[in-house]
């Protein structure tokens, strides 16, 4: 059996009446016309939906698109100020290492000043202390009396937990100023 014969079949009635005959009669209008408005009406509100959900939805994703939108640039300028942030840190990172490094460098060599100073006798007058890195350490000054500044470097060499290899390396003469001498160590 085909199953296309089933759709072909011819039906008995010709026509289907959906409206009653009484109706048609009263309204005054015959059926075909009613058939021939009702179908493009029909279909004139369906596109009108269409098209208006289509206008709806079209305005409902431009207005997300908009709020996307900002919320894009919100997390920009959070990201801008963060990385402003971020590079300042850096360059106070890069502007510290210096100084820790120094600080990590001269680790005990205040304590070590202090020391000399406090040893320092009365008569001698220090004019430059040179410390280079490992404590590599030269002092200059003068004093009225050569006797005071090798008394001086006893007393350096006598601290063997703050100075060693303490050597006095020149004791010079000169008019109107005294004594000049340079004593070289090592701070520990």
């Amino acid at each position: 059996m085909n199953l296309l014969s089933l759709f072909r079949k011819k039906s008995d009635k010709q026509t289907i009446n959906l409206l009653p005959e009484e109706a048609v009669a009263s309204a005054g209008f015959s059926r075909d016309i009613i058939v021939a408005v009702s179908i493009p009406g029909v279909v004139l509100v369906m596109i009108i939906l269409a098209f208006g959900a289509v206008f709806l939805l079209t305005k409902q994703e431009e207005f997300n698109n908009g709020r996307i939108l900002s919320q894009i640039d919100e997390q920009k300028a959070l990201w801008q100020q963060f990385s402003t942030v971020a590079n300042n840190i850096v360059e106070i990172k890069s502007s510290l290492k210096p100084y820790t490094e120094s600080v990590k460098q001269t680790e005990g060599m205040a304590n070590a000043l202090v020391t000399l100073r406090n040893d320092l006798p009365p008569g001698i007058i220090l004019s430059r202390i040179d410390i280079k890195t490992g404590g590599a350490t030269s002092i200059d000054g003068s004093s009225s009396n050569p006797k005071i500044v090798y008394q001086y470097a006893e007393v350096l060499k006598n601290n063997t937990s703050k100075y060693s290899g303490v050597i006095v390396k020149s004791v010079n003469y000169q008019s109107g100023v005294g004594y000049r001498f340079t004593i070289e160590m090592k701070i520990k």
